[in-house]
């Protein structure tokens, strides 16, 4: 019996979100703790780009800490999931062999950055499912970040779980102090996506810098948004049923709204 997955669009916020849950880490949790398990979770990470496609494949993923000026206990945190097997590397291998990502190599190396291990310590926490990251090609635009998401559609109908890892609001530029009012610009962007993802208006998404009020502003530059490209494209066949999870605001301009593309798992 094959299970079919949603895809996702998480934030991974501020790396305090690991130890500061607030609202949508509940809210993440409720949402995938009555689903099956997933065969393995892959991840694509605003924190993991390339200039060659690469697939994480260790056995025992490490936590990577990349970031800097935190507090200490951040540092001891683990997120101790396994990689991919075999079988399933060479699932996704297979996936994106027709695609400009086919020359997508293994990286026994590579372990789980924040944008990986921080969302899923709230989603789930006993780190239980194995988990494979592939980086992002910087260079791609929306539209090619969504049709490699694509490439990787039909994971979600064999049992694996894929979530793009970023942010619906990255102005790191603007940061303030966390509390601090949150800027007329960022609700302007959060509703024009909201209002054009209910729509299904993929063409206006593909094209969000040129039509929306303030997704220039938001976004300085593209990275926290791609995988939310790459999360539509993976759901591409369920774009019409579209379920939106509230997050909070941090630092004024880092808004961690979530998005769910496909019904609740069903088995086949």
């Amino acid at each position: 019996m094959k299970t079919t997955f949603p895809t996702l669009f998480v934030s991974h916020g501020s790396p305090m979100w690991a130890v500061e849950p607030g609202p949508i880490a509940p809210a993440l949790r409720q949402l995938v703790s009555p689903w099956p398990k997933p065969r393995a979770i892959v991840v694509i990470s605003a924190h993991w780009m390339s200039r060659t496609p690469q697939l994480s494949t260790a056995q025992q993923p490490e936590t990577v800490y990349d970031f800097y000026g935190f507090p200490s206990v951040l540092y001891t945190l683990q997120y101790p999931a396994k990689g991919p097997d075999d079988e399933t590397v060479q699932l996704i291998m297979d996936s994106v062999q027709p695609t400009i990502l086919h020359s997508m190599a293994n990286n026994p190396q590579r372990g789980l950055d924040h944008g990986a291990w921080v969302p899923l310590r709230h989603m789930y926490p006993d780190a239980d499912v194995p988990v494979a990251e592939i980086s992002m090609y910087p260079s791609m635009s929306p539209a090619e970040q969504y049709q490699f998401g694509q490439a990787l559609n039909q994971l979600r109908h064999q049992g694996v779980l894929v979530i793009g890892s970023g942010s619906l609001t990255h102005n790191l530029h603007e940061m303030q102090p966390d509390g601090a009012p949150v800027p007329v610009y960022v609700q302007e962007f959060r509703s024009w996506v909201s209002e054009h993802l209910a729509q299904g208006d993929l063409e206006s998404m593909l094209h969000y810098r040129e039509l929306s009020p303030a997704g220039a502003r938001a976004h300085p530059t593209p990275d926290h948004l791609m995988p939310l490209f790459v999360a539509m494209g993976a759901g591409s066949d369920a774009l019409s049923e579209v379920k939106y999870i509230e997050g909070q605001t941090t630092n004024g301009v880092i808004n961690m709204d979530a998005y769910m593309f496909g019904a609740a798992p069903v088995v086949q």
